[in-house]
């Protein structure tokens, strides 16, 4: 996580501003302090709620900093806009396991299947063989669409 503070001594948000929190949805800024105020609202002096929370049966007030950062243990993270936002590239898709470098794998371009023995997967997300059956020197060649370590033509 980058550290996102920005020394502001005036919010950018105003009672009454209509902002999104990706993680809580849309709220209502309620409360803009100064940054004399005392301790809490002074390191988080603008508070939001948001409307009607089903699991606890009520609204939800959070402090953010001047420029809309939630604080999450020493870091900042900006996270409060006047558009609705998603997150792009995030996934929780558990990466593919890949054989160990040098195991036989069946590979193929659209046409049919060939034997070879793998070295790994390209940045492009292709699947890149050793020349060779036999010897596993770093010398590879061909690169694959598809891969299986399993026989695919049983």
């Amino acid at each position: 996580m980058e550290d996102t503070t920005t020394e502001l001594s005036e919010s950018i948000f105003r009672v009454g501003d209509k902002v999104f929190d990706i993680l809580m949805g849309w709220g209502i800024v309620e409360e803009v302090n100064s940054p004399d105020v005392e301790a809490l609202r002074s390191v988080s002096p603008v508070l939001v709620r948001f409307c009607y929370d089903k699991d606890i049966n009520e609204d939800s007030r959070i402090r953010y900093t001047l420029d809309g950062s939630a604080i999450v243990g020493k870091k900042s993270i900006k996270i409060l806009s006047f558009t609705e936002y998603i997150f792009t590239g995030m996934t929780q898709k558990r990466p593919e396991e890949l054989p160990e470098k040098g195991t036989p794998v069946f590979v193929r371009n659209k046409g049919s299947w060939e034997l070879r023995r793998f070295s790994h997967k390209n940045f492009g997300g292709s699947y890149v063989c050793f020349k060779s059956q036999e010897d596993l020197k770093d010398q590879t060649t061909g690169i694959w669409d598809e891969m299986s370590v399993e026989n695919p033509l049983k």
